[in-house]
């Protein structure tokens, strides 16, 4: 609770983070990058002009820069001991979701491995992301997903457990757009270019514009 407190107070004065999200002050949020309602952030990492929708939950996670996080998605869950006896925290972590401690020091580590996000990843409502997944740049995550292994990038994923229904674009594509790194551009140099962002027929020569390599 005590890390939930500190965080509202670093984030007071965030504009576009609500006051009603539970953020830890562990948690890094750009100013540029907005969380809804209800959503409880943890250790995490969230880059510029991405979103978080209400009653999220995201632990220990690495998000980008123009990603796109649904409502009740849950990101980078705790793992629980499969080879112990029980899979109950209560034998190895003393603060655990019993709300009970019978041990004085965790046998087991209680963070999951980081999850990594890319940059314009889309996740849809009710999509779970496992811990320790990595989610490739421009990705999408359809609704509902449980995503148990990596996304490549610009892979569109979903099911249960989620697999690669298909890919965005072709292989020529996706690498200029790899190459090109439109998400570190600056703001003046996107919104300069902004109708190859509006254009659903671009090519791969839109991408070649002398604009999106200047130096930001």
């Amino acid at each position: 609770m005590k890390k939930y407190i500190l965080g509202a107070i670093k984030y007071l004065f965030f504009v576009k983070v609500s006051l009603l999200a539970k953020i830890t002050h562990n948690s890094e949020i750009s100013k540029k990058a907005k969380i809804n309602r209800f959503s409880k952030i943890y250790n995490t990492f969230v880059g510029d002009y991405s979103y978080v929708g209400s009653n999220s939950e995201l632990v220990n996670v690495i998000v980008g820069k123009f990603c796109s996080i649904a409502s009740h998605c849950n990101i980078g869950l705790a793992t629980h001991t499969l080879t112990f006896v029980s899979t109950s925290p209560i034998f190895t972590e003393s603060i655990n979701g019993t709300g009970f401690s019978w041990v004085d020091k965790d046998l087991v580590s209680q963070n999951p491995n980081t999850v990594i996000v890319g940059n314009d990843v889309w996740i849809g409502n009710k999509a779970t992301v496992l811990s320790g997944v990595k989610i490739g740049n421009g990705a999408i995550i359809g609704a509902g997903a449980i995503v148990t292994k990596d996304v490549p990038d610009y892979a569109i994923v979903a099911g249960v457990p989620a697999k690669i229904i298909r890919f965005r674009f072709n292989d020529d594509i996706i690498n200029k757009l790899l190459e090109v790194e439109w998400w570190n551009l600056s703001e003046e140099v996107l919104k300069h270019n902004i109708k190859i962002f509006q254009n659903d027929n671009f090519t791969l020569d839109d991408l070649n514009l002398q604009d999106l390599y200047k130096q930001h």
